[in-house]
């Protein structure tokens, strides 16, 4: 494995299948375990990253989700894009995202 930046490289950088990878921004206040919960009806979640500050732990208002379909990061996109997680909190974004990698721009804190 390399260091880039601070970030491990490995197998997990690829992004199998195409598009199943989502790159969510949301509050940071969103745990994994509301995302989770949030997303889970639109398929096998593999993996959420949720950035954190290397000095506080706090959440970074930033997370990756990883689906084991495309066509279930797809739904997810159309049904979750500009939505609230919970009440009272602002709408989230997101969009397909190439490779897990592309973390690295944001981890640079």
């Amino acid at each position: 494995m390399e260091e880039s930046g601070g970030f491990r490289l490995s197998a997990e950088c690829l992004d199998e299948p195409p598009n199943s990878r989502v790159f969510v921004v949301l509050g940071k206040d969103a745990g994994e375990a509301l995302i989770r919960e949030r997303f889970a009806p639109f398929g096998d979640i593999q993996n959420i990253w949720l950035l954190r500050d290397k000095r506080t732990s706090e959440s970074r208002g930033i997370a990756f989700i990883k689906f084991a379909r495309s066509s279930q990061a797809c739904r997810a996109m159309e049904e979750m894009h500009g939505r609230s997680l919970a009440p009272d909190t602002k709408p989230i974004k997101l969009r397909f995202t190439a490779h897990f990698c592309e973390a690295d721009s944001y981890d640079s804190n």
